[in-house]
Order: C-alpha cells, then sequence, then structure tokens
C-alpha cells in the first residue's frame, strides 16, 4: 500500500505518477486530502514485533501494510479535540489548563504517528511545502556553495547602505510567493523575485515587514535542478534573452517562450548539492541556481515539494516514473 499526501484533488504531477505506478501492476494506492483525519486506535509493542492500527476517516488501516509514503503537500491530520471541546465553566484558569492538556495530548498522538511513519519508506516530509529561505543559504555556504550576498531587513536605512555596497539588488518574499485571486476584478496577483531601485527604496515607510534583499547577479542563464534521493536532473533556463523573465523566469511569456536544454552540472557542484540535501534532511525537492557570466554557480533557494513536471517534459526525465519506481521498489 503506498499512501500520497496531497493539499489538491488536482494535482496533476501525482495523477500522472500514480499513473506510473498503475503501469507498474501496482494497485493500492491511499490518496491522503488535508482535510481527512487519521486517528489511532492500537499500538501493541512485543519482543517479537508491533502492531499498529490507525483510522482513516473512520476505516481502519493496519500500518504494517503501507509499503511507502510520499509527502507531496499536506500531512497527517489527527482529529482536534480542543476544537471540540467546549467548556461551559466559567473558571478562566481550568478551561485554560485542559485546553493546555489537550494540545499536549494531540502533540504526543501526533509524535506518535509520524513515528510508526517514519518506519516506512518516505519521500516528502509531513506539512513541509516550504524550505526557510534564510536557513537554505546558510547551509549552502556551510557545505561550499557560492550564494549572492544577502541581506534580511525590516528597516528602510539598512536596504540604503546594501545598495551602496553592492549596487544593484533585488527583493524576495522571506517565505512563499504568494498567488491569489481577487474575485471582484477578475485579477490573479502573484510575488516574483523582483529588480529593486533607489526610487522604489524611497518610497518604502522607515520599517515594514522582514523581506530579504540579494545581490543582483549578472546571469548567463537560471539552472532548475530536481533531487531525487541522491540524484540530480537539470535543466538550464535562457531567462536572461527576454525583459519579462530576467529576473525571475516565473514571470512566463507566453508568447515568447524561453529556451531550455537538459543540463549537465559539473561532477563537483553535484556532490556540493547532495552534501545540501542531506544536510537540510531532504530526499527530494526543486533548487534554482544562476550561472554568473563570471561562470560561477550561485546558489538561490530550495523548494521541497517543486513542480518537476515542466523540468521532467522538456528534457524527458520521466520524473514521474523515477518517482513511482522510488515508491513501488524496496
Amino acid at each position: 500500500m503506498i499512501w500520497i499526501f496531497s493539499s489538491s484533488k488536482s494535482d496533476r504531477t501525482i495523477k500522472s505518477v500514480q499513473e506510473w505506478i498503475f503501469l507498474m501492476n501496482y494497485q493500492s494506492i491511499v490518496s491522503v486530502l488535508h482535510k481527512d483525519h487519521i486517528e489511532i486506535i492500537k499500538i501493541l509493542e512485543t519482543p517479537t514485533g508491533n502492531e499498529c492500527i490507525i483510522t482513516l476517516n473512520g476505516i481502519s488501516i493496519d500500518t504494517g501494510k503501507i509499503k511507502s509514503i510520499w509527502f507531496k503537500g499536506g500531512g497527517v491530520e489527527l482529529v482536534d479535540f480542543i476544537k471540540q471541546y467546549k467548556s461551559k465553566s466559567q473558571l478562566v484558569s481550568f478551561r485554560d489548563g485542559i485546553i493546555y492538556y489537550l494540545s499536549a495530548y494531540s502533540a504526543a498522538k501526533l509524535e506518535v504517528v509520524l513515528h510508526e511513519f517514519s518506519k516506512k519508506k518516505i519521500l516528502g516530509a509531513n506539512f513541509v511545502g516550504r524550505f526557510n529561505k534564510i536557513n537554505a543559504l546558510a547551509i549552502a555556504k556551510d557545505v561550499g556553495l557560492a550564494t549572492p550576498p544577502t541581506l534580511l531587513t525590516g528597516n528602510k536605512e539598512d536596504i540604503r547602505e546594501f545598495m551602496q555596497t553592492y549596487g544593484g539588488i533585488v527583493c524576495k518574499s522571506l517565505d512563499l510567493n504568494f498567488d491569489f485571486y481577487d474575485v471582484r476584478n477578475e485579477t490573479w496577483f502573484h510575488s516574483y523575485t523582483t529588480d529593486f531601485s533607489i526610487e522604489e527604496i524611497e518610497k518604502l515607510p522607515d520599517k515594514f515587514a522582514l523581506s530579504i534583499f540579494q545581490k543582483k547577479i549578472e546571469k548567463k542563464y537560471e539552472i532548475r535542478i530536481f533531487y531525487l534521493n541522491g540524484r540530480c536532473y537539470s535543466m538550464a533556463i535562457f531567462s536572461q534573452q527576454n525583459s519579462k523573465t530576467l529576473i525571475d523566469y516565473r514571470r512566463y511569456d507566453n508568447e515568447q517562450m524561453n529556451r531550455v536544454v537538459p543540463y549537465k552540472l559539473p561532477v563537483s557542484i553535484q556532490k556540493l548539492l547532495v552534501h545540501f540535501m542531506k544536510k537540510a534532511d531532504l530526499k527530494t525537492g526543486s533548487i534554482d541556481l544562476i550561472k554568473s557570466k563570471n561562470n560561477e554557480f550561485i546558489f538561490l533557494e530550495v523548494n521541497p515539494i517543486g513542480q518537476f513536471s515542466y523540468l521532467s517534459g522538456n528534457c524527458n526525465y520521466y520524473l514521474e516514473k523515477k518517482i513511482a519506481e522510488y515508491l513501488t521498489n524496496g
């Protein structure tokens, strides 16, 4: 039995991997969405082994039958006793005490389920849809990867000094890039890495939400890498030839698509990336690099559940098949 955790029913990459799994004559796949609930029924530990019975939306399952788990999005959701608890007591201290106990109780149950799941073959991680960008840069630097000079601040004066030191800079969000749809105006809003000028700095208030600023790297091209269990599958993206995608290739120009080609990273860079992913405790993820005009490979960030269909389809890597093989073998 293979369990696939997802935050969406319509994830096309999951459907492609499932098709490959079925072609391998492996029929038992359980899809778990973020609204599905798991509950522990029984765990029996004996000198000869252990038995763990859980329920998924009320259906009893022996975890011994679970072969592998793919956290493509979302994660384990237990029944929330805190929401179910409605105290009629007027004693605040009593109510807060019960809520504290239920919080600890729920956390302990989650730890038990995740420990049982850790015995399986796992791809991804529970509710890890992001990896802190600042932490990723620190790990990359520790393993020997080149990184751009970076400033994390919410102070306008800090940006002025940073620009005086490094010249051109770019700005990106501290956490996830956001996408939302304005129903009233029928318009999508997206956040991208953007060029940042002195004029834009002066428009800022003296204090603002923490944001990431980096030295602008003049690039030859960008490199998107999909990492899977020790191997790197890379693609060069010639985004610098289009003004729309010059700073961030995700600003897709559907009328003039970026040229993309399979790319072979130097062995030395591949080894550093493998070291990085192991130190970050990630078995899979999409990594973004820049090849600078000085022929230096610059690490930007990693996305633990980054989409890989674009890379797989353009480079004929058949990553959907490789993920299916990983989940079904061993």
